[in-house]
């Protein structure tokens, strides 16, 4: 993995902070870091850094999207939006789905609804 070149992308545009907690984590990786101060629209950050990715020849562009949650259907149909944008520019796309332990039986559900709008590839 150390001869591969990562971006991450910050498409996180609600939580507090979660720009910056991300760009120290692109420092400390010494990794490529990608956002937009002048977008709040996730989608259009996760193109932008897409194709920044792929003109820079990155072999793994990651993409931080917020957390979401499952039963609320405009956060789904936005992150529904952000994957379609990413899908028109490469087919070559892993979703993965990151669950906190604590929250038990919940996680199934979760990944059940999550699936509804998008491909989930891994936990």
């Amino acid at each position: 993995m150390k001869s591969k070149s990562v971006s991450l992308v910050a498409a996180d545009t609600f939580r507090a902070g979660a720009i910056n907690q991300l760009k120290i984590w692109s420092e400390r990786l010494n990794v490529s870091f990608i956002s937009n101060a002048n977008s709040n629209d996730p989608a259009s950050i996760a193109y932008d850094g897409t194709i920044s990715g792929i003109k820079k020849n990155i072999d793994y562009i990651i993409i931080d999207t917020a957390g979401r949650l499952h039963t609320s259907v405009n956060l789904m149909k936005e992150l529904e939006k952000l994957y379609r944008i990413v899908n028109k520019i490469t087919d070559q796309i892993t979703v993965i789905i990151t669950l906190d332990a604590n929250i038990g039986q919940n996680g199934i559900k979760q990944v059940e609804e999550f699936n509804k709008f998008l491909p989930i590839d891994s936990i």
